[in-house]
């Protein structure tokens, strides 16, 4: 459902964690809004970088970042957690996830030399038996905007997301 009132936005924070909202929904999956705490339906939320980089927030993860954050934090929540399923939102996320699974998965290095677009195209990469990447574009405006500079969309970028969801879903209930 597009947001065409604002007003809707306010219960989740941010227009970005609205969007996300309507997603994970592809998935058949409720989130409660961030004012209400805990969610029971199943979905874990973390950030893929767990950790403090140098610098500004907005300066760029240097790759150090992705090698100590993905090795010592990422990869043993990964481990912990046994997700069916980890989806990245957006290059960031995805970096650090493939970096994690790297030294398991050399074959990743020619993954990421095709470039993101390439990775975002393919819509699921296994990282080990029962545990899936499902990469797409982030929810929030960049992700939206830089989706509509690599393929067609509909009028905000919004259109494709939603159907890569739904490829999701369908992945996770074979």
């Amino acid at each position: 459902k597009p947001i065409v009132d604002l007003e809707d936005v306010k219960e989740y924070s941010t227009e970005t964690n609205y969007r996300l909202r309507l997603l994970v929904k592809q998935l058949g999956l409720e989130l409660s809004s961030p004012s209400l705490g805990s969610s029971t339906s199943g979905v874990f939320l973390t950030n893929a970088i767990l950790c403090m980089k140098p610098g500004e927030m907005s300066d760029p993860n240097p790759q150090k970042v992705y090698n100590t954050c993905g090795t010592n934090f990422l990869r043993p929540l990964i481990e912990l957690v046994r997700p069916k399923a980890i989806i990245t939102l957006g290059v960031q996320a995805t970096r650090s996830v493939l970096f994690t699974y790297l030294e398991r998965h050399p074959e990743f290095k020619a993954i990421r030399a095709q470039g993101f677009k390439a990775i975002f195209q393919r819509h699921a990469i296994e990282l080990e038996k029962g545990v899936t990447l499902f990469p797409v574009y982030h929810p929030g405006a960049l992700g939206r905007m830089n989706r509509k500079k690599i393929e067609p969309t509909g009028p905000d970028g919004w259109s494709l997301q939603v159907e890569d969801w739904k490829r999701i879903k369908q992945h996770i209930n074979g």
